[in-house]
């Protein structure tokens, strides 16, 4: 029985993500001058675990693509940069 409050809460949270992830976008300004001059929230970015799911799997790929091999310690120094 808990495996089906589990599952019927997965879906919620998801929606709640990605609600919260619509808001985010829509606080990016669309003009050049307020896109480079906006504030980024980063622990809001970290929390969000967007570094792990989105930029590591990225950064590996451009290892691979410059480096001809996956940097497996650089892209973890970068993403430790980047949560901290």
């Amino acid at each position: 029985m808990q495996d089906d409050a589990s599952d019927s809460e997965d879906p919620k949270k998801a929606e709640l993500m990605k609600e919260e992830l619509k808001n985010l976008i829509k606080q990016i300004p669309m003009k050049k001058k307020e896109l480079f001059s906006f504030e980024i929230d980063w622990k809001l970015l970290a929390k969000s675990d967007i570094f792990e799911r989105k930029v590591r799997p990225w950064l590996l790929q451009k290892s691979i693509e410059y480096l001809k091999e996956e940097e497996v310690n650089f892209v973890r120094m970068i993403i430790k940069k980047l949560n901290n």
